[in-house]
């Protein structure tokens, strides 16, 4: 490594704290009881948050997967940890896919409080799949 130049990356910059739920919030149930399995495209999506480390600091990524093909069908990158991130993943995933009917999201446990915004992307899929 020295010949080439290449040094060790230093300790680690303090992690962001992204799970800052309110104390009256409730979680969200648990609709897919840890069943992550689907017999067709667009039965159930999942989705997460996760936070990259970049030389211009920090950069939370929002993925919606689709659980039949494992693939990743809406995704959206922001320097903050805002509801329009989410927004931006899962209407991403609307223009890309058509949801069937009974296609259902659900939060992860960590997540705060539902957002307001976040119910604005129903209409679209109850439109969508009749």
């Amino acid at each position: 490594m020295r010949s080439a130049g290449l040094v060790a990356k230093g300790p680690w910059r303090k992690r962001p704290r992204t799970t800052q739920r309110a104390p009256e919030a409730v979680a969200a149930p648990n609709l897919l009881g840890q069943d992550f399995t689907a017999s067709r495209p667009n039965e159930k999506w999942v989705a997460d948050i996760t936070y990259i480390e970049t030389l211009e600091g920090w950069l939370y990524l929002a993925l919606v997967l689709d659980l039949f093909s494992r693939a990743i069908v809406g995704w959206a990158m922001a320097d903050h940890l805002r509801a329009t991130l989410v927004e931006s993943a899962l209407q991403m995933a609307l223009g890309r896919r058509t949801p069937t009917a009974t296609c259902s999201t659900t939060p992860t446990r960590a997540a705060s409080t539902p957002a307001p915004g976040c119910r604005r992307c129903w209409p679209s899929i109850t439109s969508r799949s009749a």
